[in-house]
């Protein structure tokens, strides 16, 4: 449980960074039709945004919901290969009695691993299986479990996420964003195994004490070969449907050595007519979203480690006036094909001028890398050379500031004023000398 804990931050951590990253690429438009309410398109190499739709806009999560179950599942449950649960009429049957839903055909009585239920969860959707799990976790307290998905949430960073059950099923009070799921999708695929079970296209649960060995089908058509949605580079996560929700997908996608991440929520999911718009529309533009982005970007350096670019002025030196300043490290960067390293352009943050000596590789100050407006890294700058200091310059220089400097000013003020003062009573004093030598010669006479 201790181990869990300390993954459980560390991974919070890691993605409190990379949400503080910058969004560079995502005003660039893909050459997709992109009729789905919201999506967040970002690169799982640098954590770059490449395109968001609405990914701030409160929408309904539907199953999408169960990541989080899942996370706090196998975040909170020590062995959940040998924690079994036991599904009970009132959880699996009563508060879904009537509702055409996805689920996994699990009956009252039924004992079932906390795995075998999270399987349930990834690919059949079940909500059943949710609930249990939810039940189970809670002390049969839905509100309780609730409140633990909530604190998880903000935990993980979320901003505008909020839930109140642990399947997805509609409610007001429920919702999340695009980005926010993200987040959480993030934050599933580094626990250890999930991605595995996240990928699985199909999966045959063992015999149970109520029947025989049952076969579960992903319902991400993404990672079903055959199918139209099919992608042979997805891999995972989760889908969601329901009529306030339209159709959401959340999935990966790894081609020729870069992976992307993909959040679509509120994709068309009826005709007028009622019927189910075939095939579904979230998988469909996820596809086209990826081929997009792995068509459209690439990593490239846009600054070479130890390149030359800018100098700045150095005082005291005889040899040289300025000294020129070189970067410690290369910089790398998710950017359009047609982005070359000449596009960059360079914004520094160091002194007007130095004062020699300025040992090479000094540390002088950062600069800021600016594509089209937009500032994508900082880099420290360094000196490029060694410039030595000039003694009779440093000389100079030194009485200079002795003359210049405020407590001379001061120091050469109070002499002028005492001057003054001395001046002025020698005059005084002058002046009473003659007034009595005057007055000595008129008793004279």
């Amino acid at each position: 449980m201790v181990k869990k804990k300390i993954l459980s931050i560390l991974l919070a951590v890691v993605l409190a960074v990379s949400a503080a990253l910058p969004a560079f690429g995502a005003s660039y438009t893909p050459d997709v039709e992109v009729t789905a309410e919201a999506v967040y398109l970002v690169s799982l190499d640098t954590g770059r945004v490449v395109y968001e739709k609405n990914a701030d806009k409160q929408m309904v999560p539907a199953s999408l919901t169960k990541l989080m179950t899942i996370i706090l599942a196998m975040e909170n449950i020590d062995d959940i290969d040998n924690t079994t649960i036991t599904a009970k009429r009132e959880v699996i049957y009563d508060q879904f009695y009537g509702m055409n839903i996805s689920h996994a055909g699990i009956v009252p009585g039924e004992e079932l691993t906390v795995r075998n239920l999270i399987y349930c969860m990834l690919l059949n959707s079940a909500n059943e299986a949710a609930a249990m799990v939810a039940d189970y976790m809670g002390d049969g307290d839905n509100a309780k479990f609730a409140e633990m998905m909530n604190e998880k949430a903000k935990e993980i960073g979320c901003t505008n996420t909020h839930f109140v059950n642990a399947h997805g099923l509609y409610d007001e009070d429920q919702y999340s964003t695009a980005h926010d799921m993200a987040l959480i999708a993030e934050y599933a695929m580094n626990l250890p195994g999930f991605m595995d079970m996240a990928s699985t296209s199909t999966y045959t649960l063992p015999a149970t004490n109520m029947r025989d060995e049952y076969t579960l089908y992903q319902t991400n058509m993404m990672l079903r070969p055959g199918e139209e949605e099919y992608y042979e580079y997805a891999r995972g996560i989760k889908t969601g449907s329901l009529d306030e929700a339209g159709r959401c997908v959340i999935s990966t996608a790894t081609k020729d050595g870069y992976s992307y991440l993909i959040v679509v929520m509120g994709a068309p999911y009826r005709n007028e007519d009622g019927t189910l718009i075939s095939p579904n529309q979230a998988m469909m533009q996820a596809k086209e979203l990826f081929e997009w982005a792995f068509d459209t970007f690439s990593i490239k350096t846009l600054v070479e480690s130890g390149k030359e670019i800018g100098q700045v002025p150095v005082e005291l030196s005889s040899d040289t006036d300025v000294v020129k300043l070189t970067t410690g490290s290369k910089f790398t960067f998710l950017v359009p094909n047609d982005v070359e390293a000449s596009s960059v352009q360079y914004v520094f943050d160091v002194p007007e001028s130095l004062e020699a000596p300025v040992q090479k590789g000094d540390k002088v100050g950062t600069v800021t890398l600016m594509l089209a407006d937009e500032a994508i890294g900082t880099m420290d700058v360094y000196a490029a050379s060694t410039v030595n200091r000039s003694t009779w310059l440093f000389i100079l220089d030194s009485i200079k500031n002795i003359f210049t400097s405020t407590v001379f000013r001061i120091i050469l003020i109070v002499l002028l004023l005492l001057i003054a003062l001395y001046v002025a009573l020698l005059i005084i004093r002058n002046h009473n000398r003659k007034k009595y030598r005057s007055v000595r010669r008129r008793r004279r006479m």
